[in-house]
């Protein structure tokens, strides 16, 4: 009997044991999951990473003051390469500046095409790069007053460093290349670069280490927070860059050669605005327009070819910006991707227009050129055949073909892993 009682407290009692041990669990899961919901709801709610703010950090506070002491060292020298200081110098003390030949002609009335079109650039990418460190440095200002945005500062110093490189090859390329009939290179021991060309480097040196410690910095800081790194996109900034690349190689290529002609004496170049006809034998270019061939099929074709071309380099300038935003703002990322497969649908109508004209025979009724003209060359008299047979597809379409192909993979690397 004592048995049987034994058994019975002990059937009744394994139920009130087992009873707080279930409750004890079930409060366990109910206090992690809403330990869980807590740390979900603290991510969404945290306030991420302000590019406007005020850097605080003291790393952060010197690469700031590094910025605009560089920008302004590289606004005060651009400004004083535009003014007449000389460029290049001989042995005997004569100069050439930004603006004026040795004898004081102004390029603009320089006969030689390749040499005024040369020093001309150089004079537009002086004043332009001018104004871009300029407005880096008003950038720079406002982002360490509160008023600033470090995404508009970082672009500022990317473009600043696009020109004045530009710029700066422009002379290397004048420097070391036959431009003028009857005229020995520059680099032949009579000539030496001066304090443009050094003005300019400097600029262009110093513009490229600020944008490379602001975005070293910009990286290390505001990716480290525990909160903020999951808003934070390597991949997003590695898009990003190629973005700028594909962007730069898209706009080089709109207004490069499309396709060249080789022969003995002479070198005929095709772009979407003009023919170039370079006379190897005397250093001497003569430039015709696309009308020049009296060939409305022709001209129509590669203008057309040329607006799909700008029009994609601008999808492609917001492209890189949305990407630039999508590193720390995820909702940027389809915008970016959205942007990219657009500039993609204009790159590819582009080069294929473009290849098209390259390989079809325009204005087949029109006047056969003789045997005894430059081949391809324009008559610039009435109606004739166009067709390049013959002729090497160069570095301008090649360029755009490339940003179509790295535009492709970037597209598709930012909308799997951005």
């Amino acid at each position: 009997m004592a048995t049987v009682l034994r058994k019975e407290r002990d059937g009744q009692s394994r139920p009130g044991n087992q009873e707080p041990i279930a409750h004890r669990e079930d409060e366990g899961d109910h206090a992690s999951l809403s330990s869980l919901q807590a740390d979900e709801k603290a991510l969404e709610e945290a306030a991420g990473v302000d590019l406007r703010a005020v850097p605080e950090e003291r790393s952060g506070y010197r690469v700031m003051v590094a910025w605009i002491v560089f920008s302004f060292v590289s606004f005060a020298f651009m400004l004083t390469a535009s003014f007449p200081v000389p460029w290049l110098r001989d042995g005997g003390g004569r100069k050439w500046t930004l603006w004026r030949d040795v004898d004081g002609t102004p390029w603009s009335k320089i006969a030689c095409d390749h040499k005024r079109q040369m020093f001309q650039a150089m004079g537009a990418l002086t004043i332009v790069g001018c104004g871009l460190s300029l407005g880096s440095l008003i950038a720079g200002i406002l982002q360490i007053t509160g008023r600033g945005h470090l995404g508009v500062t970082m672009l500022f110093g990317v473009l600043t460093v696009m020109v004045e490189l530009t710029d700066w090859a422009l002379l290397a390329n004048q420097y070391h290349k036959y431009s003028c009939a009857g005229e020995v290179v520059y680099a032949a021991g009579i000539n030496r670069l001066d304090a443009g060309f050094s003005l300019v480097f400097i600029s262009f040196s110093l513009m490229l280490f600020g944008i490379i410690a602001l975005g070293y910095w910009i990286s290390e800081t505001f990716s480290m927070p525990e909160l903020q790194r999951s808003k934070y996109s390597s991949d997003a900034l590695a898009s990003a860059f190629f973005s700028g690349c594909v962007l730069a190689m898209a706009t080089v290529g709109t207004a490069r050669n499309m396709w060249e002609h080789y022969d003995t004496t002479t070198s005929l170049k095709v772009t979407y605005w003009n023919v170039e006809i370079y006379h190897r034998n005397v250093s001497l270019s003569e430039n015709w327009p696309l009308s020049s061939y009296h060939c409305p099929q022709f001209t129509l074709q590669m203008r057309v070819g040329a607006a799909f071309s700008i029009v994609s380099d601008v999808f492609l300038f917001f492209t890189f910006l949305f990407s630039i935003a999508s590193v720390y703002s995820r909702p940027c990322k389809w915008a970016a991707v959205g942007l990219g497969a657009v500039s993609w649908v204009f790159l590819l109508v582009c080069w294929a227009i473009t290849v098209a004209a390259r390989y079809k025979k325009f204005c087949p009724a029109g006047v056969v050129p003789p045997s005894t003209a430059i081949y391809g060359a324009p008559l610039d008299t009435v109606e004739q055949q166009v067709n390049f047979a013959g002729f090497v597809i160069t570095d301008g379409l090649g360029m755009i073909i490339s940003t179509w192909c790295i535009t492709t993979l970037n597209v598709v690397y930012l909308a799997v892993k951005g």
